[in-house]
């Protein structure tokens, strides 16, 4: 019987980024003959943006009126290199909506290559600079996760298509959830940033209840 794990995340998020590692980084090394689906769910933090998105800069300015921005950056880049992953902020100097991106991540569940899709859009624009903007830069990342590159820009580009994205991610805030990454398991536990050791111990107590 495989184990569903639900992820609820943003792209545009770095601390989604650690919990996508941390997730895999524990499957692979501790539960290599497991069976598990990661289930993901969009949870859209920067909708409304402008196709080109919204400079880091201007949004910390915004909301932290004058406070050190590396300082902000110091904990998550410090928890990826925990994870394994060569974490820089600025290699992504602006913030964009990931509706179109995360409309493509809920169709792959179909498909069978959802959790692999978000986690290459996740690196890509963390790792590489991708914007998210950039529907043929997306385009190609999906065509390598089940998606013909013409069809994936027909789907980001359909108002019905975004609008069933968008009905997911306030379906989730209606859930009570008010922040991501959240790693949900069948027993009802619920993570956020959360160590490699608590995800591991979240999933030895569901194989015990699965038993």
């Amino acid at each position: 019987m495989a184990m569903t794990i639900d992820f609820f995340g943003e792209i545009s998020c770095p601390w989604c980024l650690i919990a996508l590692h941390r997730l895999d980084n524990v499957l692979e090394r501790d539960f290599a003959g497991l069976e598990v689906n990661v289930r993901h769910h969009p949870f859209l933090l920067t909708q409304g943006l402008p196709k080109d998105g919204i400079a880091v800069d201007d949004i910390f300015r915004a909301r932290h009126d004058g406070a050190d921005r590396r300082e902000s950056f110091e904990p998550p880049e410090r928890e990826a290199r925990s994870a394994g992953i060569d974490l820089s902020l600025s290699r992504q100097p602006r913030v964009f909506d990931t509706t179109a991106a995360q409309t493509l991540v809920r169709l792959a569940h179909a498909r069978g290559t959802q959790h692999a899709l978000a986690v290459a859009l996740t690196d890509a624009y963390f790792l590489r600079g991708v914007t998210m903007g950039d529907f043929n830069a997306v385009a190609s990342l999906a065509s390598e996760h089940g998606f013909d590159h013409a069809e994936a820009l027909a789907l980001m580009r359909n108002p019905a298509e975004q609008r069933l994205t968008i009905e997911q991610s306030d379906a989730a805030r209606n859930l009570g959830l008010r922040s991501v990454p959240v790693i949900a398991f069948p027993n009802g536990l619920a993570l956020q940033t959360s160590p490699e050791s608590a995800i591991a111990e979240a999933i030895s107590k569901n194989i015990s209840g699965m038993a």
